[in-house]
């Protein structure tokens, strides 16, 4: 009964794989390895099953070492549109993404995002 998953660096479909397998999960940080865009990734979001946590118990979700690339917005969209408990999001933006329009660009992405929680109050952006 896993309430806290703390990954290194996954790929999405392991991720998931671990979601699905974490009913009780409360908080999860990752950094997921979408350096190789895949139609796969893609793909796996459309059709996966959504986790039982996200509809139950997660609450709060922190991306390490985000790098702003389709794939990893995506994943984000995902958790944002899924989670119907999430209360905060964390974004640990890559150093070298240091720029002030990008991370603009990236909070425009998400706040116009359909979000399934009500309670997501926090989405947080940072420099790694």
């Amino acid at each position: 009964m896993l309430s806290r998953l703390e990954v290194g660096l996954v790929t999405c479909e392991v991720l998931l794989g671990l979601l699905l397998k974490s009913p009780v999960l409360k908080s999860l940080v990752f950094e997921v390895d979408c350096h190789i865009p895949s139609k796969f990734d893609q793909e796996l979001l459309n059709s996966a099953t959504v986790p039982d946590c996200f509809l139950s118990t997660l609450q709060m979700v922190e991306f390490r070492n985000f790098d702003v690339r389709e794939n990893e917005l995506c994943l984000a969209k995902y958790v944002m549109e899924n989670c119907l408990v999430l209360e905060r999001m964390s974004f640990y933006i890559a150093g070298r993404l240091g720029n002030q329009k990008e991370i603009q660009e990236l909070k425009d992405k998400l706040f116009c995002s359909k979000k399934g929680s009500k309670s997501l109050a926090i989405i947080e952006v940072s420099y790694i």
